[in-house]
């Protein structure tokens, strides 16, 4: 005795089985139709033997300056192989032991004494509501650039900046 099947697998089996069947006849229609194509094409190409290329055109090339720049490009290549390996290069010897025992150090130039002299003079000046401003007179010190200098810092108009020459 074989299993009944239900309706709802019977007409699920027979949809599947007309797919595959439809799928197939389809090929085999493209199949036809490419054959059909290929008889109804006329097109054939002349075909002519290629004369071998010589060595000699095969090693000289045909562009224009084609060594310069492959030499340059080689030298490019090793400029930037050294200076990949100068920036990982990691420091040993040239005091670099001695440096280090020292530990970090601030820059000399925070302890830069300042090389000129103390001012002769200082002089106090009055620019109005209530500021005054400080010029130190040196040795050799021109008097208007001095002034002029003043003025500028406390943005003083040309004739304070005259009456203080």
């Amino acid at each position: 005795r074989t299993p009944r099947l239900s309706r709802c697998h019977l007409l699920y089996h027979q949809a599947v089985f007309a797919a595959k069947k439809g799928a197939q006849l389809e090929k085999e229609i493209k199949e036809l139709n490419l054959q059909q194509e290929m008889q109804e094409c006329t097109f054939q190409p002349q075909l002519i033997a290629s004369t071998p290329r010589r060595a000699s055109s095969l090693s000289s090339p045909h562009v224009r300056n084609f060594e310069a720049a492959v030499m340059r490009m080689k030298q490019a290549q090793k400029q930037h192989q050294r200076r990949l390996k100068e920036q990982n290069r990691i420091p040993a010897g040239e005091k670099y032991e001695k440096l280090r025992r020292l530990g970090p150090q601030p820059f000399s130039c925070a302890f830069r004494r300042r090389s000129k002299p103390k001012p002769l003079v200082y002089v106090d000046v009055k620019v109005g509501s209530g500021r005054t401003g400080r010029v130190g007179v040196h040795e050799g010190d021109d008097f208007r650039v001095l002034a002029r200098n003043f003025a500028k810092t406390f943005q003083l108009d040309r004739d304070a900046a005259r009456r203080l020459e």
